[in-house]
């Protein structure tokens, strides 16, 4: 035993001279590797760090001095040169990981996909394309395959450049590179396809899905609900929502909101509704932006009721409603006239701690123009505060319109003023307006005098501005200055529509001067305006003061032919006429015509009729057409008992 001792510890002794036991030996090891590799990791992160210290735009020569002295680790092990790539990717530093990587390649330092994927990764982040694209060359030529990776992040970067037609060529090619599409490379596709517009291609590439096995994620469906939105489909949208669950993917606010505002470009309303009210149910609480797609839809289509309805419950499930909430509400008040609800709207904001701004006013001074309270509307415009919401060029217009249609002219031309005393630059839908207010209220030569002074404004007169001035010419009968106007505006590159052509007629037919009116008809066809109804009607009317019933009577068949159908105006101009000259028949005739042309004969129809009898002795007919009145419930006046008495 006492020998054994001193030989125990002899074998400790040799034991611990050899070393630690096998396992114990290999644990060391790997521990003395992996401290080795995170003081590399250590090392490289504080490279990362230097080359940032660079700057973004460092050059070749500073970005070598920082990696020189780790080349030839890195020949060793390249994936320290990983470390960096990937370091600088995530800092948006594509030029400088790009640098390293041409260093790299320079240097003998092997690279492969991962290396080139951390600097693609990086372009596609900042939407380098161009430069994407010709690393992605680069590689093919160093026969450096890229993988799913390379090519996914090469189709980001074309679609974060807008550039849809390279994304969609990058997914073809992917079969010939023997790389299968994921779900980033589709996705990327289509949301390549969705910003720059092209729904239809998005919905080619969802139809191609359908043979893979690729699942979609949430932004991807985002982006075909958008596409879906956008190329009014309505039913694929809501579909594509549905579908989600199905696929993995969880709907979120975001996507629900979109497929609200597909509904909304097609017209649902109701199912904007429905959609937004089922948000709690799929685990998507609404917000404000919900709320005001959907009050957006009703505004549209005029639902001005359920609008404010909406506005008003936003409190109530603690949504705040902003600016965008109100100014929907409004604009929905607008499309319906409904002034009082606007202006409403308009004084609760301020009680929400919610300053109106330009919009805001706008919506109600249009509202009240559309309901021709022009008064409101100056009352609005003029206490728009100047600091928050400084009255636009939309708001001046808005109520030079609302001047316009109850011919307030001096109003009108006191908003002229005002614009041009704040600065604000007049265009030619206001001073058409302003002429048009003064033309109504028989201000003939201070809407001309308006009219001729919109050059000084530096204000080029177009085709409304013309018609204004022409209208003006034509209410206070006028009809040679009408006509004038009328072939001016060639000389200025300006076509005469319809609309000048119909207030020179009108202006010739005020001062019966039925020649010029026919001529004006007949050259319609050489200034390429097409002549409507008013047009025929105000040359028959020019007719028949000029007691020209045969040239009334071919005005009237003469619509027809040319699809125009013709109105009780044509047809009471024609019968008028045809008394005056003496054409009782042809009068009777035109009169009994009238229910198949879909007219029912009125008072002044009957009235002329009875005339034409009455001027040529057939009292019987008088007395007939008389009692024919009765029973059509057309109301006999004194005009039409005294033509009957006078037969």
């Amino acid at each position: 035993r006492c020998r054994g001792e001193p030989g125990d510890k002899i074998t400790q002794r040799t034991a611990f001279a050899q070393g630690p036991p096998a396992d114990e030996s290999q644990n060391v090891g790997e521990k003395q590797e992996t401290a080795a590799s995170l003081h590399h990791q250590t090392v490289e992160q504080l490279l990362v760090e230097q080359l940032l210290s660079l700057g973004p735009s460092a050059g070749r020569e500073e970005v070598f001095q920082v990696i020189i002295r780790r080349l030839d680790l890195w020949r060793t092990s390249p994936r320290l040169a990983t470390v960096v790539l990937t370091g600088l990717a995530r800092q948006l530093q594509p030029f400088v990981a790009h640098c390293v990587l041409t260093l790299m390649l320079e240097n003998r330092v092997q690279t492969n996909v991962i290396h080139y994927n951390a600097v693609l990764d990086a372009h596609a982040k900042c939407g380098n394309w161009q430069v994407a694209l010709n690393l992605l060359s680069g590689m093919l030529e160093l026969k450096a395959m890229p993988d799913v990776v390379s090519l996914s992040s090469v189709i980001s970067s074309c679609e974060k450049g807008g550039y849809w037609q390279l994304a969609l060529s990058l997914l073809r090619s992917l079969p010939e590179l023997r790389v299968t599409a994921n779900e980033i490379t589709y996705g990327a596709s289509i949301s390549a396809c969705e910003k720059g517009g092209q729904w239809q291609r998005v919905l080619g590439l969802l139809r191609a899905l359908a043979e893979t096995k690729v699942i979609l994620n949430e932004i991807s469906y985002n982006a075909m609900i958008t596409a879906s939105s956008h190329g009014g489909h309505w039913q694929l949208a809501l579909n594509l929502l549905h579908a989600m669950p199905e696929a993995r993917a969880s709907p979120t606010r975001i996507h629900h909101n979109t497929a609200i505002s597909a509904c909304k470009t097609t017209g649902q309303w109701k199912l904007a509704l429905s959609l937004m009210c089922s948000m709690p149910n799929r685990r998507a609480t609404p917000n404000e932006i919900s709320y005001n797609a959907a009050i957006s839809t009703c505004e549209a289509f005029g639902h001005w009721q359920v609008g404010i309805s909406l506005l008003r419950s936003m409190p109530e499930i603690r949504v705040t409603a902003d600016e965008v909430s109100y100014n929907a509400a409004m604009s929905s008040c607008t499309r319906r006239h409904q002034w009082e609800s606007a202006i409403s709207v308009l004084s609760s904001m301020p009680q929400r701690r919610i300053s109106p701004d330009v919009i805001s006013h706008n919506s109600a001074i249009s509202a009240c123009e559309k309901a021709g309270r022009w008064l409101h509307s100056l009352v609005l415009l003029t206490s728009m505060p100047e600091s928050t919401a400084a009255a636009d060029r939309i708001s001046f217009n808005a109520a030079l319109s609302s001047c316009e249609k109850a011919s307030q002219w001096q109003p009108a031309l006191s908003i002229l003023s005002i614009m041009a005393s704040r600065q604000v630059v007049r265009d030619e839908i206001g001073c058409s307006a302003a002429i048009s207010a003064c033309g109504n209220a028989g201000q003939m030569q201070i809407a001309l005098s308006l009219f001729l002074g919109m050059p000084d404004m530096f204000v080029v007169r177009d085709k409304i501005s013309y018609s204004a001035g022409i209208s003006a010419c034509q209410r206070a009968s006028h009809w040679h200055l009408a006509v004038s106007l009328l072939r001016d505006m060639p000389q200025v590159r300006l076509a005469p529509d319809v609309i000048s052509n119909n207030a020179a007629i009108s202006a010739c037919e005020r001062g019966s001067q039925w020649v010029p009116a026919l001529c004006l008809l007949h050259g319609m066809h050489q200034r390429s305006a097409t002549p409507d109804e008013s047009s025929y009607n105000a040359c028959s009317s020019a007719c028949e003061k000029a007691d020209q019933w045969l040239f009334a009577l071919q005005l009237l068949k003469a619509m027809p032919d040319l699809r125009l159908t013709p109105s009780a105006i044509s047809s009471v101009a024609c019968i008028a006429a045809c008394s005056k000259g003496g054409q009782w028949q042809l009068a009777l005739h035109c009169l009994n015509e009238m229910p198949e042309m879909l007219q029912m004969p009125n008072v002044i129809s009957y009235n002329a009729a009875i005339a034409a009898c009455s001027n040529s002795g057939r009292w019987q007919l008088a007395c007939r057409l008389l009692q024919a009145m009765r029973d059509t419930r057309a109301r006999p006046t004194h005009v039409s008992y005294d033509a009957a008495r006078r037969s």
